[in-house]
Order: structure tokens, then sequence, then C-alpha cells
């Protein structure tokens, strides 16, 4: 009976180490090269740096190049809002009769203003035109009388280009000294060059701070 028991286990023991002899042996486990990966991982991490900072470089170049052509196609800043043109009411060339010369300041900043001698009398302006074009017109005057002012422009001498009143402001005139301006309706065509601009003072009730023409 005991040899049955001690048969057992000698048969199991030889049917195992068959089975092992007949299974493949299991392959040898090789750690990982640590430092292989980091290197192949950070070299693509520079490679694809090195495309994006071309990429961007790209986009500053474009960008750049487009801002170069913006620039040669718009007009010299000069050119695209012209400047006034102040004249003095002291600038004249030629007059009739005498003034009454002042020195006051206002709205429209004279540096100096003289009060016409009578109505009807004139004064004629040379202006140097820088650029042919259209040009407004606006005398600078104060008055503190109750009777309206009104004078005009001539271009050329002579030709009148139409009377300005202080009616035509929305603000009324209250003092000698507070000048204000009152432009013409619309614009007169001038040449480049001088040109002589005729004021003709229809009253002589205010102070004259002579005029501005304003590019339109």
């Amino acid at each position: 009976m005991m040899r049955k028991f001690l048969a057992v286990p000698i048969l199991l023991c030889t049917v195992f180490l068959a089975g092992a002899q007949q299974t493949a042996p299991l392959a040898q486990w090789t750690p990982p090269d640590v430092l292989t990966t980091q290197t192949v991982a950070t070299a693509a991490m520079f490679s694809y740096k090195a495309s994006l900072e071309a990429e961007i470089n790209s986009i500053v170049t474009t960008v750049n190049g487009l801002s170069a052509q913006v620039t040669q196609l718009q007009p010299p800043v000069n050119a695209l809002t012209p400047t006034a043109i102040t004249v003095k009411a002291d600038a004249y060339s030629g007059f009739t009769g005498t003034v009454a010369p002042n020195k006051e300041w206002g709205v429209c900043a004279p540096e100096v203003d003289f009060s016409p001698g009578f109505a009807g009398q004139n004064m004629d302006y040379p202006v140097t035109i820088p650029n042919a074009g259209n040009y407004l017109l606006m005398g600078c005057v104060a008055s503190a009388s109750t009777v309206p002012l009104s004078f005009h422009f001539e271009y050329p001498p002579a030709s009148n280009l139409g009377s300005l009143s202080s009616t035509s402001i929305p603000s009324p005139l209250n003092n000698w000294s507070i000048f204000r301006y009152i432009a013409m309706t619309k614009p007169v065509a001038l040449p480049a060059g001088q040109v002589t601009i005729r004021v003709v003072f229809e009253t002589a009730n205010f102070n004259w701070g002579g005029f501005t023409l304003r590019p339109q």
C-alpha cells in the first residue's frame, strides 16, 4: 500500500519535467536604455522648436513686407492734411484810408488787429498758396456794437466773393477783444503761387484780426 502512494508523486514529477522540456525557454529581459530614449525625445523637441521658429520668422518677414508696401502706397501726411494759411491783419500791401492798430487776443487769437476807418475801406493781402486747390476763407473779427458788422473777400480784386455778416454765426459778438471766425459758405479755387486777396469792410464797427485760408 505504501508503494502505491510513493509512485503517484514520482509519476507527477516525471510528467511535469517532460512538459517543461517541451516549453520554449523565456527570452532574456533587457532593461530599457533610458539615456537613448531621452536623447531621441530631446532631439524631436528641438526639431519641432526649430520648425516653429522658422514659421514665425516667415510670418514676420511677410508682415514687414506688407507693411512696407502699405507705407509706399500712402501719400505723405502733409498731403492728406494740408495746413491752413493764416494771414495777419497788418500783412497788407496796400489799403485805402487809415487804420487804428490794436493788439488783443480772443477765440481766433490774432497777433494784431485794427479797426476799419470807414465803410468801404479795403485792404489788399498778398498770399502764397503752396498747392492749387479749394480754400475756405474765414475772417477773424470782434465787436461789441449792437449793429451787425459785414465785409467781403475779393479774388481776384474787384470780384466780390459774397458778403459775410456777424448775423451768420450762432454766438453773438459782444466784446471788442473776443474774436470769432466768420467763414464763407463755399470755398474758392486758388492757383499755386502768390495771389492777392482783397478784403472790403462794408461796415466800420468792428475789429479786424486778419483771415485764414483752410484747404478743402
